[in-house]
């Protein structure tokens, strides 16, 4: 008889600490979603304050900007285009040496 006591005893005390460890990851989930909330909002919220400072180019000084960028890359490619040929044209010439001695 004291045994099946203390068998039940023991039964409800395991019962209980599930119970409450149950509970306990509960709120870790829930503390969990409250900080990862306020992170979101805390991100968004610095997202306006950055956006507020930004500053925008009048028309003109945005169109001048805009034709200094097309012409530096016009440059850019010629120049690349220039160099891609004659790395071209060296490989085409070694080549052709490199068949003489076949």
């Amino acid at each position: 008889m004291a045994d099946k006591k203390i068998k039940n005893n023991v039964e409800t005390d395991e019962k209980k600490k599930a119970k409450e460890l149950a509970k306990a990851e509960k709120a870790k989930a829930k503390e969990a979603k409250k900080a990862k909330k306020a992170n979101t909002a805390g991100f968004l919220r610095s997202v306006v304050a950055e956006r507020k400072k930004i500053t925008w180019y009048a028309g003109k000084q945005s169109v001048n900007s805009t034709v200094a960028v097309i012409i530096t890359m016009v440059i850019c490619a010629a120049i690349i285009g220039v160099v891609d040929w004659i790395l071209g044209q060296g490989v085409n010439f070694v080549g052709t040496i490199g068949e003489m001695f076949r």
